[in-house]
């Protein structure tokens, strides 16, 4: 975990400089290309000490709206060994057509997920949530894929879109000791696997704008 806290501080230190170049700020009247980067650090009970930071890639493309690209890089970690990172990429044009793509990339590992049992009627108690008898460790990996296409577009602030969506996680599972809930009360799956979905769907949006709406 010193590693992984070691390489949020790393990043920090590389990507700070960035940070306002080009002081077009999300808007309607921004152009070329903004950067941001957030900082987090912190401190809980549960994770310990933890830091990090988003980082954030928008390309206006001579006024494209609401842009051409949008790239988002997120990553925490925490000196108890919980840690998570995602990477995003959007466009606004895909395979040279107005088709708006998203995929999505993320990771996580998580010391401290609960389990309770089975149904309603699983004994609870506090000194047991106390001593560790509710938790799991659970390793998860996920990618995610968004392609959106225009239907029909009333004006300038009402759009209606068509979407299809393909998204594959693989979880595994590891108890945290022979007296959790996990191990004497295991549910079904409980040692893990794929999870792979495909949908379609319709957005209607109405936003008069997607990074500040005022109505």
């Amino acid at each position: 975990m010193r590693i992984i806290t070691a390489a949020a501080v790393i990043i920090v230190c590389l990507l700070l400089p960035l940070r306002g170049y080009g002081q077009a700020a999300p808007g309607d009247n921004a152009r070329g290309v903004n950067y941001s980067f957030y900082p987090i650090l912190g401190y809980s009970s549960d994770i310990g000490f933890f830091g990090g930071g988003l980082f954030q890639r928008i390309d206006y493309a001579d006024g494209k709206r609401p842009f051409f690209t949008n790239t988002l890089a997120d990553l925490t970690g925490s000196t108890n060994g919980h840690w998570a990172g995602s990477v995003e990429y959007e466009r606004t044009r895909t395979f040279g057509r107005p088709l708006r793509s998203r995929s999505v990339l993320t990771a996580e590992r998580n010391p401290i997920s609960n389990y309770f049992g089975i149904g309603n009627q699983t004994e609870f108690s506090s000194t047991g949530f106390d001593e560790g008898l509710f938790y799991l460790l659970q390793r998860r990996l996920l990618t995610r894929f968004e392609l959106r296409k225009p239907l029909r577009t009333v004006n300038r602030q009402k759009t209606l879109e068509g979407v299809l969506r393909i998204k594959l996680s693989y979880t595994e599972n590891e108890d945290r000791g022979a007296d959790t809930r996990f191990v004497l009360s295991p549910p079904p799956g409980a040692d893990g696997g794929w999870v792979n979905t495909l949908g379609a769907g319709l957005i209607y949006d109405l936003r008069n704008s997607e990074f500040d709406p005022r109505s």
